[in-house]
């Protein structure tokens, strides 16, 4: 029963250092792909009012 439990311990403690590499790297992605997102949405937000105001800066009222 003791063998057992100390096999269950030495198991659980080879499997934390992965574990932790590998929640690392979600966040990682999760940020770069976050990142990307937003700007992707900036550059689109930009663009559409680059094309709103584009009449406007022509005639010259801005």
């Amino acid at each position: 029963m003791l063998q057992a439990i100390t096999n269950k311990i030495e198991q659980i403690k080879k499997f934390v250092p992965y574990f932790w590499v590998v929640v690392s790297l979600v966040f990682t992605i999760a940020t770069l792909v976050c990142s990307a997102g937003y700007l992707v949405y900036r550059m689109t937000l930009e663009k559409e009012h680059r094309e709103k105001w584009k009449d406007y800066n022509d005639c010259g009222l801005a």
